[in-house]
């Protein structure tokens, strides 16, 4: 992989750090190291001789050609693309790929890579297991569509709100259509869940009060059955094998929150960004996931808290295909958050020149957006 170590391996790069950062320095890693002076692969390796990190580094000067010793254990990680490890060391758990899956909506599922596996091999295979998962990213990144795509038989679904209450999520009484003097009880979804013996999801669950949430604790904790205080003469509800809780979240809306108690039972967490070959692969304009990158590092960073992710380009791709490029690039700049319009701008004017912005009698600029103009005629 290439660096500015000049080819360095993973496990001796210490860090990111280009080479030009640590030329000259003395590198404490590398003085005094028997895997560097004896070892064959960085004597007479032009890599290091003509890399300015290692040229008046003591720690390398005067090295000889002495007999081979040993070499540290490559560690099992390394990095492809940016941040997503790719994991060489293999466990016990062996999966079947799944392949391409059909949606309730119609739409085709592609899977993507969790470690050594394929993602819906990997949810069908935690689920068997009552192994818990949470979800975290921007929205439009494909968190549902997984769901979707890993679940053939169904899930039951709660989203939640600030305003979510316990009720919202185990059921209570409601008025009797037939009789309106009296009340039934009716279970919500993790109830549902529980008689079908199917996945409960849980979306925007960093909205949700904890101690709300906490009425799901115990069937998460193990336990083999659930009580519902509200409901007595429901008894004991058997938690059936082939159920499981996935929930998500974006870290970056206003009020999220996971109390350490609600993180502590997920048994995987699990970052969801944007696979941008993917983007590219479904027809996406390359422009304009440039711009989407340009905008996804800005989000990361800090800057902004909103960029366009996959469900958003691909809503840019049809709308450009039905409408024009025009229409999908306004659409896009009528759907960023106003408070984040004007970097969203600037990133689509340093790609589509005039496409995004126009001179205002002031001498600023206003985005084009969207809208409704005169009588059509």
């Amino acid at each position: 992989m290439a660096n500015g170590f000049g080819g360095l391996p993973s496990w001796a790069r210490g860090g990111r750090a280009s080479g030009a950062q640590n030329a000259g320095a003395p590198a404490p890693a590398f003085q005094g190291n028997p895997a560097f002076q004896n070892n064959p692969a960085f004597q007479g390796n032009p890599a290091f001789q003509n890399n300015p990190a290692f040229q008046g580094n003591p720690a390398f000067q005067g090295m000889q050609t002495p007999a081979p010793g040993p070499v540290p254990a490559v560690p099992d990680t390394e990095i492809w693309g940016d941040d997503t490890p790719v994991f060489h060391d293999q466990g016990s758990v062996v999966l079947s790929e799944c392949g391409p899956q059909k949606r309730p909506n119609g739409e085709t599922y592609f899977p993507r890579r969790i470690g050594n596996y394929e993602d819906v091999a990997w949810m069908r295979h935690c689920r068997q297991e009552r192994q818990h998962i949470l979800f975290f990213g921007p929205p439009g990144t494909g968190k549902s569509a997984l769901s979707d795509a890993s679940f053939p038989d169904g899930f039951e679904m709660l989203v939640c709100t600030a305003d979510t209450t316990e009720a919202d999520i185990v059921g209570g009484y409601i008025q009797d259509p037939s009789n309106p003097m009296t009340f039934l009880w009716a279970n919500g979804p993790f109830l549902r869940s529980l008689e079908r013996g199917v996945p409960f999801i849980i979306e925007e669950i960093a909205l949700a009060d904890p101690r709300v949430l906490s009425v799901v604790y115990p069937a998460m904790d193990g336990r083999s059955y659930v009580e519902v205080p509200s409901n007595p003469s429901l008894g004991k509800i058997p938690v059936p094998t082939g159920w499981n809780v996935v929930a998500s979240y974006n870290p970056d809306v206003p009020g999220a929150s996971m109390s350490d108690a609600l993180l502590d039972r997920f048994d995987h967490n699990v970052e969801v960004t944007t696979d941008w070959d993917l983007a590219a692969g479904l027809g996406v304009d390359a422009s304009i996931i440039r711009v989407a990158q340009d905008l996804d590092q800005r989000r990361r960073s800090g800057e902004i808290g909103w960029s366009p992710q996959l469900r958003s380009l691909l809503s840019y791709r049809d709308a450009a295909a039905s409408f024009g490029h025009q229409y999908a690039l306004s659409n896009l700049v009528s759907k960023t958050p106003k408070m984040y319009r004007p970097v969203v701008v600037s990133a689509i004017e340093r790609v589509f020149p005039g496409k995004a912005a126009v001179r205002d009698k002031n001498g600023g600029s206003e985005p084009i957006l969207l809208g409704l103009g005169p009588r059509y005629s």
